[in-house]
């Protein structure tokens, strides 16, 4: 498990370097909810502009000093997207919020590489996830945004390293968990 988790965060730390200098674009694949995407290879998918996901614990350390501290376990927040307005997935987000139905949800990370093909370098799997929270913005003159929280029962996290140096993929690198089973 360990070997995952060090893997893990090395994949991520080279993706970084590699990414630092590369145009990104996110994608949300709502099962069932087809987006405005015209990406190739990526069509239907709805574009997102920013997203976040956090994990914290509990740590207390000893009165005592020293090394000894508890642990607690994982607590994980929901997953938070930000969007453009999708007019060709609005209405069916909105009763996805309204009927709260566990679906499958994958959150995309794509490195645009000028003329060629889009490489997925990320994806987040969402398993039985579901719309707990969606807020739309707007006013006169501007586009119209909207927030939405995920909730979800499974998460899975797959990077595909990327070489600094030649800009080829590496071997995919995953990490699950599960809420239900708090492994």
């Amino acid at each position: 498990m360990k070997k995952i988790i060090v893997a893990t965060l090395l994949a991520v730390c080279c993706l970084g370097t590699f990414l630092h200098a590369q145009s990104v674009t996110y994608l949300l694949d709502y099962e069932g909810i087809p987006g405005s995407s015209v990406i190739k290879g990526y069509e239907n998918k709805i574009e997102v502009l920013s997203y976040s996901h956090g994990v914290s614990r509990t740590v207390s350390s000893s009165s005592g000093g020293g090394s000894a501290r508890t642990v607690g376990a994982p607590e994980v927040g929901e997953m938070s997207i930000f969007m453009a307005l999708d007019t060709k997935a609005n209405v069916e987000l909105t009763r996805a919020a309204f009927t709260g139905q566990g679906k499958l949800i994958k959150l995309i990370g794509l490195l645009n590489q000028g003329d060629a093909a889009p490489r997925k370098f990320l994806e987040i799997e969402l398993t039985e996830g579901l719309i707990s929270s969606l807020t739309q913005e707007g006013s006169n003159g501007n586009q119209v945004y909207l927030n939405l929280s995920l909730n979800f029962l499974r998460i899975k996290f797959t990077t595909i390293p990327v070489d600094p140096r030649t800009g080829q993929p590496g071997t995919p690198v995953s990490f699950s968990y599960d809420l239900e089973k708090r492994n």
